[in-house]
């Protein structure tokens, strides 16, 4: 049987927790399930030993959205997010913000051209030179320089946006 305080959060700040996870995540589905999951976890849960359901849903759902984010990144080598055991107010924005901005950036990475992104991949994530991406992707130099900044141009006015 259901704990009438949990439908009634369910009922309250079903909403809103999923606005939180979909800032994180970028995707209204996969925020839903997260947040879907979170419920489902606070069936088991002793909720008597809790200050605040509504702080303990948000916590909780900020945690399992960045579970997601550092799970399903698309970027060739994982991106350490930050760890806090501080959950005031102004760490979760910070912290927030900071998974929307990777999520964001793996975003506008994985829409370039495919010369593009393997470039990018190569010089800016996996740390190659220009040389040394030239020479792995049979292109020259100057065509590496080139990519590189029509992607950074790129990915700048996706970010902006």
């Amino acid at each position: 049987m259901i704990d009438e305080r949990v439908e009634k959060l369910f009922n309250e700040h079903f909403d809103a927790a999923v606005h939180l996870a979909r800032r994180i995540v970028l995707s209204r589905e996969e925020a839903e399930d997260i947040v879907q999951e979170v419920f489902i976890r606070m069936l088991d849960v002793n909720l008597d030993a809790l200050d605040s359901l509504p702080a303990f849903l948000y916590a909780c759902t900020r945690n399992k959205a960045l579970d997601h984010v550092r799970k399903n990144a698309r970027l060739t080598r994982p991106v350490a997010l930050p760890e806090s055991s501080d959950d005031s107010p102004e760490t979760l924005a910070r912290e927030i913000e900071h998974a929307e901005t990777l999520s964001r950036l793996a975003m506008a990475i994985e829409q370039l051209p495919k010369q593009s992104r393997e470039v990018v991949k190569l010089v800016c994530l996996s740390g190659c030179s220009y040389k040394e991406a030239s020479r792995q992707l049979g292109i020259s130099l100057a065509t590496v320089k080139t990519h590189v900044y029509r992607s950074f141009k790129k990915i700048r006015e996706t970010l902006s946006t």
